[in-house]
């Protein structure tokens, strides 16, 4: 009987890991591969430590910790290969701003990958000059994997589910099979070498509910291979067969469009406490508020209204919990001269009065 965790690798140095995971060949392969810059990039701190976990035989569980001890929960990743060449990787990252032309940590192979986001917002340069970003429920299928694609995670928490083919690593034999199974790498290299774009849209909710699924059996106690390979296979079919609804204007930003986007975001952020219109934005840069808006969605997920109400109440509640600041002072330092509106919109983003939440937060 397998033995379902193996913390054999607990607490040691990137160094000291490397050197004992031949015991796991594809790993040792996939943490050579990797560039040493997202390596430094992900870890942080002067003597960071990594604990790893094999689980079953099968699921690699990694996590950071730093030299004190302190762990970091939302650093944890979780990588399988449940057949050869084809590898997952799922896991949460938090507090990261950008990687840039060092990827996802994927080794710079030839490899094609599809990409779930689960929690948070990612946003990807793409080979064209062109950004795609990525939110909750959306997919991405990347036929050619560039080591060189910048990713911008804005600081928040990141979750999301990998699938990871490599295209070199299969012999004419392992393709005729996979190939039977749905799983067509000829075509993955064709799309390769032609260096096919992104595509990219929202799933439907049975692709959604199949990713969440494999997400789930990778962070179980006792995943098994077999259950991987099919949950891949499921999903593999789903892409395949129209489970993403794409709509180019809901995910892409040119190079213009981005920078006046973010020029008015950082604008707003630097001026919470004026009272800054979305007319005012679009006839200074000569766009209508609708497409300033549609713009400004693509990019942050929401209305630039809906945005700085959201990113003012939780600064306001951030000042709650630390400072000793009156609640009148903190509602002119986020746009309010009267308390009272302040208090009545703060209550109807956080259920409870801003003293409330200052008793609850103390």
């Amino acid at each position: 009987m397998k033995k379902a965790s193996s913390d054999i690798f607990k607490n040691n140095t990137i160094s000291e890991l490397k050197n004992k995971l031949s015991v796991v060949p594809w790993f040792k392969a996939y943490i050579e591969q990797i560039p040493q810059e997202f390596l430094e990039a992900v870890i942080s701190g002067e003597h960071p430590v990594i604990n790893v976990n094999i689980k079953n035989d099968m699921v690699i569980e990694a996590s950071l910790q730093d030299a004190d001890g302190s762990g970091r929960e939302n650093w944890k990743y979780y990588l399988a290969e449940p057949y050869p060449g084809i590898r997952i990787l799922s896991g949460n990252i938090t507090g990261l701003m950008k990687l840039n032309g060092i990827g996802t940590g994927i080794p710079d192979t030839r490899t094609s990958i599809l990409h779930y986001c689960a929690k948070g917002r990612c946003e990807i340069q793409t080979n064209d000059g062109m950004y795609a970003f990525m939110e909750p429920g959306v997919l991405c299928v990347e036929s050619h994997k560039r080591k060189e694609k910048n990713f911008n995670f804005y600081g928040e928490e990141y979750e999301g589910v990998e699938i990871a083919f490599e295209l070199d690593t299969f012999d004419d034999e392992q393709k005729a099979y996979l190939k039977s199974l749905g799983v067509d790498i000829y075509d993955m290299e064709e799309r390769f070498n032609r260096d096919a774009e992104y595509y990219i849209g929202n799933v439907t909710d049975l692709l959604k509910a199949s990713e969440l699924e494999l997400d789930t059996i990778m962070k179980g106690e006792s995943p098994d291979g077999l259950t991987l390979f099919l949950s891949v296979l499921r999903i593999n079919n789903l892409v395949k067969n129209g489970h993403i609804l794409t709509d180019d204007s809901k995910f892409y930003l040119t190079k213009g469009q981005r920078k006046i986007v973010s020029e008015i975001h950082d604008y707003f952020l630097n001026h919470i406490s004026e009272d800054i219109t979305v007319e005012q934005m679009a006839d200074k840069y000569k766009l209508s508020h609708v497409s300033l808006n549609k713009y400004f969605r693509v990019m942050y997920g929401d209305t630039i209204h809906k945005y700085m109400q959201n990113y003012r109440m939780g600064f306001a509640a951030k000042e709650l919990a630390k400072s000793t600041k009156s609640v009148a002072e903190i509602a002119a330092l986020v746009g309010y001269d009267n308390q009272s509106k302040f208090s009545g919109a703060f209550k109807k983003k956080y259920g409870m009065t801003p003293l409330e939440y200052r008793r609850s937060a103390s």
